[in-house]
């Protein structure tokens, strides 16, 4: 049995079943070739056996061996007979002869497993035998009782440039199918034979005259009313296609709109990295379990790690507390967000020197996703270490004014005395002997007496100043064009 995987175009053939009859009237070999060639394909594919019988169509025969020669086919599919072996067998035609060797065909291919038979009977050898077109006729109707009572599909071919148009006319009623542009259809004018004999035959083709004239006329009236709906549909599709198209661009204008404004806030964002990346303050994120998700690159300058080194690490690692004030460094970063200003937390480096950190941390009142914490940090160790550095100082500054009023306390205690006794010996000199001495001598004196005056006046500016260094210095906001305008006035009086 043959058997066929092979795809093939549904051209309206699956309509030719079994107990068909079908006939193709012709012209030219397009015409011929067109639908034999398919009807020939299409049942080697469904497991049936082809036969044709040739009256003298070469071209045709060299077609359907062409066209199933790449075909997957059992040996036998394809049977190819000549009108002397079949319709002329014995030298004329015989009816009853021609049937009996069908029969034997459709016999022999359910015998060899197939499903079926298609035959193609070529009724050109009918012209030139000069057969009565009333045995011809008689012949196509026993052709469709044949196909009634077997599993077979009968194709006739009839070239129309060998029959009169009144013989194909009536042969071709014969048919209750005809082919046309290459698919079976079926034939509005054919008369059963099982019709009620007891109505005269004119009359019963005359209703099937008035019925096929009357199923033109409603596929007319279908034609014109498909066209206007095709119409319509095509004027329907049109406005649809142009509101697409306005759609389109509705869309494309917006499509641009959302790739600038992501490209505006992808900039953003870039600027946004870079200012958090770039702040002169510690930044520290941490995820819900406290754990460090992103930092900035005054992190990594202020402790000597790369992100890389610290991220996921828990915020008890990295910064330093007491053992008791662990667990208020927990509290201060809540899953909802801590809020503090000022607190002071160590924090250790990559070197192992800890740093003093004044953190604060506002994430309760704004909230970055991802971040249940995010805290801000300046480093204040310089700071503290100028503050140490100048109480220090200070520190040594008191002791200095110490020594100081101490030097001051004992130059005055040990000048003081004698400076008043060397001033008031000159001033009795300058009173007593100042005719006895000369020139020369009263100059001396003069001088000594004005250099004791000088050296008692620096005392008397250093007792003055210790007791002003030994307290403490205040600064204090002057006006100053106040204290000019009051130096101004003493100078003018």
């Amino acid at each position: 049995m043959p058997k066929s995987e092979e795809r093939v175009e549904n051209t309206g053939l699956e309509a030719c079943e079994h107990h068909g009859h079908l006939c193709l009237l012709y012209e030219s070999e397009a015409e011929i070739l067109a639908p034999v060639i398919p009807f020939i394909q299409k049942g080697v594919a469904l497991g049936e056996r082809c036969v044709y019988l040739n009256a003298g169509e070469e071209m045709l025969e060299r077609a359907l061996n062409k066209a199933l020669a790449g075909q997957k086919h059992d040996i036998g599919a394809l049977m190819l007979l000549s009108a002397q072996e079949t319709l002329l067998r014995g030298g004329s035609f015989d009816a009853e002869r021609l049937l009996r060797l069908l029969q034997s065909l459709c016999s022999r291919a359910g015998a060899d497993g197939f499903k079926g038979t298609r035959i193609i009977c070529d009724m050109g050898w009918a012209c030139g035998e000069g057969l009565r077109g009333s045995l011809l006729a008689e012949f196509e109707l026993a052709l469709n009782l044949f196909a009634s009572q077997n599993k077979v599909t009968l194709l006739c071919l009839y070239n129309r440039g060998s029959f009169p148009a009144e013989q194909l006319l009536g042969l071709a009623r014969l048919h209750p199918q005809l082919m046309i542009n290459g698919k079976p259809c079926t034939n509005p004018f054919y008369l059963p034979p099982d019709r009620d004999s007891g109505v005269p035959r004119a009359t019963s083709e005359l209703d099937l005259f008035l019925a096929a004239a009357q199923a033109a006329s409603g596929a007319v009236t279908d034609r014109e009313r498909l066209r206007q709906e095709l119409e319509q549909a095509y004027a329907a599709l049109a406005r649809k296609i142009y509101e697409n198209w306005q759609e389109e661009d509705t869309l494309r204008a917006s499509e641009k709109e959302l790739l600038e404004k992501g490209e505006a806030l992808l900039e953003y964002r870039r600027r946004l990295q870079t200012t958090l990346q770039h702040l002169p303050a510690m930044l520290m994120a941490l995820d819900a379990g406290n754990r460090l998700a992103a930092c900035n690159h005054e992190f990594e300058r202020v402790t000597g790690f790369k992100a890389e080194e610290v991220m996921g690490k828990p915020l008890l690692e990295l910064i330093v507390v007491a053992t008791g004030e662990r667990q208020d460094v927990v509290l201060a970063h809540p899953s909802e967000g801590g809020d503090y200003r000022g607190m002071q937390w160590k924090i250790r480096g990559k070197d192992g020197s800890l740093r003093s950190v004044s953190w604060s941390n506002f994430s309760r009142y704004v909230p970055i996703q991802g971040w249940p914490n995010w805290i801000i940090g300046l480093d204040v160790t310089p700071a503290l270490q100028a503050e140490r550095d100048l109480r220090s100082l200070s520190d040594q500054l008191s002791a200095c004014t110490g020594e100081l009023e101490a030097l001051g306390n004992a130059v005055s205690r040990d000048l003081s005395s004698p400076l008043a006794k060397i001033s008031r010996h000159c001033s009795v000199l300058q009173e007593l002997y100042a005719i006895d001495l000369s020139p020369p001598g009263r100059e001396l004196v003069r001088e000594i007496h004005q250099a004791t005056l000088g050296m008692v006046a620096r005392v008397s500016s250093l007792q003055r100043c210790s007791p002003l260094a030994a307290g403490e210095l205040h600064p204090e906001q002057v006006e100053l064009n106040a204290v000019a305008a009051e130096g101004a006035e003493e100078a003018a009086t």
